[in-house]
């Protein structure tokens, strides 16, 4: 059961994106913009980062300098995504809006993307060590 920890994060970090759905479908106004929005991949980014950092305090890995080089991406993707986060609530108190949020939108769902695929090896490695 231990070994699912990066499904259930996938879940929890999936909410905002299925609650933003709920309200596309049973909104008359709400476009496709909003559905997908960057808030979201980032939330989603920050999720995962930091379930990486919690599952690796907590497991006893051999090979430290691989943990600790696991850690520093998640740390330092964290403040990515922190940083890009901030850019985007403080653009929200302008009007109007100074953000190519096209840009934005794209790299926010790249980043996303990346973070998976960085979880999900990492989960997958600790469960070949702890095998």
């Amino acid at each position: 059961m231990k070994d699912k920890w990066l499904s259930y994060t996938v879940i929890v970090a999936l909410i905002p994106f299925g609650v933003r759905l709920l309200v596309f479908i049973f909104t008359k106004d709400a476009s496709y913009n909003y559905w997908l929005n960057e808030v979201d991949f980032i939330v989603f980014g920050l999720v995962l980062n930091l379930a990486n950092i919690h599952e690796l305090e907590n497991k006893v890995i051999d090979n430290i300098r691989w943990k600790a080089t696991v850690i520093l991406l998640s740390v330092l993707l964290i403040c990515f995504f922190t940083a890009i986060l901030t850019i985007v609530l403080v653009d929200e108190l302008k009007e109007p809006s100074s953000l190519d949020t096209v840009k934005l939108k794209y790299v926010s769902i790249i980043m996303g993307i990346i973070t998976f695929l960085f979880s999900f090896s990492v989960s997958y490695r600790i469960k070949r060590i702890y095998q």
